[in-house]
């Protein structure tokens, strides 16, 4: 039997150490802030070190600009003379501004411009225009008008992707990649293999925001 002293020692002590694990627990479950600046280098974005701070415009496309060039969603401008546009369009792999993630779609030529991340951490997702050769088939299906609209019509679309930072790689966000990545957490499979819809862009983000918190960009 504790004596009080000892009891409420013993208590103390026990209560220290349970508000310690939450810390630690909820410490290796948020995905950490990416810092505000211009990434040049995957490793920039692996370590969350921005190469520099610059502070850029973004803009929102409109829709008759994406019909007549094509490209994402976002460009970005500065008025710094070293940061130009053709700087802005090939050097810079990812602008980060108010905790908003634009990724360029330059960086595995999917398209020109950028796309804003839907998700933070390992995984970075975000919805890009595919490019493609449709352009020339356009016309000789349809003839010069035609296929001016129909490409007018393509350049509008957009497919879920995801870039990892643990290995650089990027591809399209299906049940066949998101079940790969699963595989690493047999849980987690578990449940994304009870979903009713799966293949539906929310779950899938939903299943990307999961194995953010347990998945570093420096793991093997």
């Amino acid at each position: 039997m504790f004596t009080r002293p000892l009891f409420l020692i013993w208590m103390k002590y026990k209560i220290l150490f349970l508000v310690f694990t939450v810390f630690v627990i909820r410490g290796m479950t948020q995905v950490q802030k990416f810092p505000d600046g211009v990434y040049l280098t995957l490793k920039q974005l692996q370590n969350q070190t921005p190469a520099f701070c610059a502070k850029l415009r973004v803009i929102k496309r409109t829709s008759g600009d994406i019909s007549m060039n094509g490209g994402n969603d976002y460009k970005l401008e500065s008025d710094i003379d070293s940061i130009n546009k053709k700087y802005i369009k090939k050097v810079i792999l990812a602008y980060v501004k108010d905790d908003s993630i634009f990724l360029n779609g330059n960086y595995s030529k999917l398209a020109t411009w950028y796309s804003l991340c839907l998700t933070k951490g390992n995984f970075l997702a975000f919805k890009s225009y595919l490019q493609s050769d449709n352009a020339a088939m356009y016309g000789v299906l349809f003839g010069a008008i035609g296929g001016a609209i129909a490409g007018a019509v393509d350049a509008h679309k957009r497919y879920l992707c995801v870039l990892s930072l643990r290995t650089g790689n990027i591809r399209q966000l299906g049940k066949d990649y998101l079940t790969a990545r699963l595989k690493e957490n047999p849980d987690l499979l578990e449940e994304f293999n009870k979903e009713r819809t799966p293949v539906s862009d929310s779950t899938m983000l939903t299943y990307i925001e999961r194995l953010n918190k347990i998945t570093s960009p420096t793991s093997l």
